[in-house]
Formats: C-alpha cells, sequence, structure tokens
C-alpha cells in the first residue's frame, strides 16, 4: 500500500511539473517591440507592386498592460490606445482598423491590415518586428 502510494504521489509530482503554462496573446504582446521592415503591396492591374521598408534604428512599439502602446517611428514617439477582439486580431488607436496577427512569438511579432477596393484592387501592409 506504502509502495502504491508513493508511486501515485511521484507519477502526480511529475505531470504536474511537465505541465507547461500557455501565454494570452495578450501577456505575448507585452513589452518593446523592435520593427524590422514594413512590406506594402499595392495590387492593381491585376498584379502585386509589393515594395519592402526596412525601418529606421530607434523604430518600436511598446505595448503596456493598461492598453497603451508607445510607437516611435522616424523619430517621432506617440502614445495611442489599442485592444485585442481576440486572438488574432489587434487594433491600434481606431477599434474598426483590424491588423491581422500573422505571428506572435516570444521574439517575432508579424501583423498585417488589408484594405479592399470594390473593383479587386488592394492596398496591404505588414510589418514585421522582434523582441
Amino acid at each position: 500500500m506504502k509502495k502504491t502510494l508513493s508511486l501515485l504521489l511521484i507519477s502526480s509530482v511529475i505531470l504536474l511539473s511537465c505541465k507547461k503554462d500557455k501565454q494570452s496573446t495578450e501577456e505575448k504582446l507585452q513589452g518593446k517591440w523592435t520593427m524590422k521592415s514594413i512590406v506594402e503591396n499595392h495590387y492593381y492591374s491585376g498584379s502585386s507592386h509589393i515594395h519592402t521598408y526596412p525601418a529606421s534604428p530607434g523604430d518600436y512599439l511598446d505595448f503596456r498592460s493598461n492598453n497603451t502602446v508607445i510607437i516611435s517611428l522616424g523619430g517621432s514617439v506617440d502614445t495611442f490606445t489599442y485592444g485585442l477582439p481576440d486572438d488574432n486580431h489587434l487594433w491600434i488607436d481606431d477599434p474598426a482598423e483590424l491588423y491581422e496577427i500573422k505571428t506572435l512569438t516570444k521574439s517575432q511579432f508579424v501583423i498585417a491590415n488589408r484594405d479592399d477596393d470594390p473593383n479587386g484592387d488592394y492596398y496591404e501592409v505588414t510589418i514585421n518586428m522582434e523582441k
């Protein structure tokens, strides 16, 4: 009986210690993300016109737990509110303008926004960041 109880206790400890806590999207988002590049795609006349721009040194987004984000872009620093309506979307300053969260890991963050025209053309911007 004592041996069975000991095995049960050891098994429980092993199972509980192996369980990994999954971070929420909100938790992964927190902190300072350095911008690496901005990719713009102007789709018109049946083809994509893609331009990639490297970020300037010092460009970043710093997400705070109070639903504010400090954005440094081209030497200008501003503070905005942000929200996460679900795990796959983010808005900054305007809840009607959603960014799709393409990638969000401990070290990589990619968001994209696409505006469609009624004629089938569109403009899409992708922002690549890392910690």
